[in-house]
């Protein structure tokens, strides 16, 4: 769980240890319990899956009578925005990438006649 509260940490600041006032309210107290010092007072799996899940959409409801069922509706629904400095990193390494393209193709050797 410490891992997985590291990578919601860093997924939702863009930093490795961020503040509290960096990350989103809605995530706060999920990963300060992920990253707890003590194992003992880590969240389990499941309880972390209901905490994502109220987090993102909201608390779960029944649909009502001839509603669309609950995956095409989360299907529609955007994912939330990425922090700016997610968006930056995510950018300058996507730059670095295509900078970073194969070597130039050596000219073809003369054919001799």
């Amino acid at each position: 769980m410490f891992a997985l509260g590291a990578v919601l940490a860093y997924a939702a600041s863009g930093h490795t240890v961020p503040e509290q006032s960096e990350l989103p309210p809605g995530l706060r107290r999920l990963v300060a319990s992920c990253l707890a010092r003590d194992p003992a007072d880590r969240p389990s799996a499941p309880e972390v899956l209901r905490a994502l899940s109220t987090t993102t959409t909201g608390p779960a409801q029944t649909p009502a009578a001839g509603a669309a069922p609950a995956a095409t509706v989360l299907d529609e629904q955007a994912p939330p925005p990425l922090p700016g400095r997610v968006v930056a990193a995510l950018a300058a390494q996507s730059a670095e990438l295509l900078a970073s393209e194969l070597p130039a193709a050596r000219p073809a050797p003369q054919k001799v006649h």
